[in-house]
């Protein structure tokens, strides 16, 4: 009877360790359900010129909690677009759907730098992305990936949430307007 009482309290601290082992390996994992705020959806086309940094109003970030930022990146780029950087206004400011600068020129606020960003709980805080053309031709980004921290009963989480508008853009290399200058479809009107 001894042995199985035994057997019973090693099994049952086995357990134990396992679980506790677990939860604090699953604290550390990305995760793609973080509470942000609006999440992904719309979108807006742009015609730009290749090599002029352009600003796009991605998302306004309202966690339900204090989030610090960890690092930003496009999701699913395709075609001659790049990274070219990202940054927060302040609560309460005059949003940007886009600009033709980055940073913005309009609103004149200034802009604070995404990344190591502390966002308070309930903030609207809007997300600003630097884009780029580095070619002539059309190129796409979906939204953003933001990886954050967050606190959730004592325990900080890293966590991942895609969020933002879809891009869909058309770089051009003339001086004046934008000819021929026909934007690729929306992912919802693709066909998969």
């Amino acid at each position: 009877m001894a042995g199985r009482r035994w057997s019973f309290v090693v099994l049952a601290a086995a357990v134990l360790l396992l679980a506790l082992v677990g939860a604090a390996a699953a604290t550390t994992f990305i995760r793609w359900n973080g509470g942000l705020g609006y999440g992904y959806g719309s979108g807006v086309g742009v015609p730009v010129r290749v090599g002029k940094p352009v600003s796009i109003g991605m998302t306004v970030l309202k966690p339900g909690g204090e989030v610090r930022i960890e690092a930003v990146r496009l999701h699913d780029p395709r075609g001659p677009v790049r990274f070219v950087g990202v940054g927060v206004l302040p609560p309460g400011s005059v949003g940007v759907g886009s600009d033709g600068y980055f940073p913005p020129k309009h609103p004149a606020v200034r802009l604070r730098p995404a990344v190591g960003a502390v966002i308070p709980a309930h903030a609207g805080v809007q997300m600003i992305v630097g884009l780029q053309a580095t070619a002539r031709g059309t190129f796409s980004v979906r939204g953003i990936d933001v990886l954050y921290r967050e606190r959730w009963h004592g325990v900080e989480l890293r966590r991942k949430a895609h969020v933002g508008v879809e891009v869909q853009g058309c770089a051009v290399t003339t001086p004046n307007g934008f000819p021929n200058c026909a934007l690729p479809k929306f992912s919802w009107d693709r066909e998969f």
